[in-house]
């Protein structure tokens, strides 16, 4: 817990941090939502209920931005309190989360507790509720709340109590969506309402090419994309520097889970594989960035180390937090590597 407070202390290092986070709360704590914003910024637009729930407090208890540091503590509570030491292999891995206030950290500490609940034959309908609230921060693990429903319907367990969150969430985050964005869901221009204060179809077609351009790390002008090949975009999407290392291991994390749903022979493995699958191939066709697979990532991480026990989990952990936490103390060495570009040493002041 005190490696958690030391890390959440150092200041802010990820880029989005300067141009979405930030902007996005304190633009909803001075003024909150406003009618067509994404005319003025697509980003504002966009508004994560992680960013509403942080500027609900952010003039109070939280002026620094530190909410996921406190998410990070509260999910170690949780490993200790349901015994699934296995997790606390990811708590270290989190620590470059916990100085911003980074909707993906929320996002795979949610898909952790279902899986991990899931796999402990949870039935509580709290698991979907977590799955949707998941959802409503991140839209792109519209797979999680799927694979909740279709694992409880092929256990005859899926009743009204499911439906409830479902309408409710969903309302609430279609509603936030016409009144920023002018359409149900965001970034997609789906389903139009024609409301006046939707964006400009030029707004809409130059996000659609800077989703697209960064699937390739911004190496290759809209054009040039567009006049790939079927087998150009492959050989490219795998060639994009260390990033493509990073694509390479969402093949094989499905890959992994493909033999595993094969291994065991078990209904469970084969739904959340199919929802994966599904996930992989919509994102892929919008904008295929490793950071949108983080979850996938994290669940081939998961059958990988469920079995592990409570002395090794313990002791890699531990391993890994030193290892992370000096290199947030004294980042010059993955400066070297071309990363951490935005970090800084430390300073006695983060001590207050």
């Amino acid at each position: 817990m005190i490696i958690i407070v030391f890390a959440g202390s150092f200041p802010p290092h990820l880029f989005d941090h300067f141009g979405y986070y930030d902007p996005t709360i304190s633009f909803l704590s001075e003024v909150g939502f406003v009618k067509g914003i994404s005319n003025l910024d697509l980003l504002l637009g966009q508004s994560s209920f992680w960013h509403i729930y942080q500027a609900l407090f952010s003039h109070l208890s939280d002026p620094f931005l530190k909410i996921n540091a406190y998410l990070l503590i509260l999910f170690l509570i949780y490993i200790y309190e349901r015994r699934q030491h296995f997790l606390l292999i990811f708590v270290p891995l989190f620590l470059i989360f916990v100085q911003q206030p980074s909707p993906d950290l929320p996002v795979v500490i949610i898909t952790l507790i279902v899986i991990s609940e899931l796999l402990n034959q949870n039935k509580s309908p709290v698991i979907f509720c977590l799955s949707v609230f998941a959802f409503c921060i991140k839209p792109i693990v519209f797979w999680l709340p799927l694979f909740v429903l279709l694992n409880q319907f092929h256990q005859r367990k899926l009743n009204f109590k499911y439906i409830i969150p479902l309408a409710v969430f969903g309302i609430l985050l279609m509603i936030k969506n016409l009144w920023l964005f002018g359409f149900p869901v965001f970034p997609a221009a789906f389903f139009d309402l024609n409301l006046p204060w939707k964006p400009s179809q030029e707004i809409l077609t130059y996000s659609s090419q800077i989703g697209l351009m960064k699937s390739y790390d911004m190496k290759y002008s809209y054009q040039q994309i567009i006049d790939f090949n079927f087998f150009d975009k492959i050989y490219h999407w795998f060639t994009v520097g260390y990033k493509s290392v990073l694509n390479a291991g969402i093949i094989v994390s499905l890959i992994f889970i493909a033999y595993f749903a094969i291994r065991e022979k078990s209904r469970f493995y084969t739904v959340l594989l199919f929802c994966l699958i599904l996930k992989t191939i919509i994102i892929l066709l919008f904008s295929a960035q490793y950071r949108f697979f983080l979850d996938v990532y994290i669940v081939a991480l998961v059958l990988i180390i469920k079995k592990l026990s409570e002395d090794r989990a313990v002791l890699i952990a531990l391993f890994l937090s030193v290892f992370i936490t000096v290199n947030f103390t004294f980042p010059g060495f993955v400066q070297k590597l071309g990363m951490g570009k935005r970090m800084s040493d430390f300073r006695w002041l983060q001590l207050y």
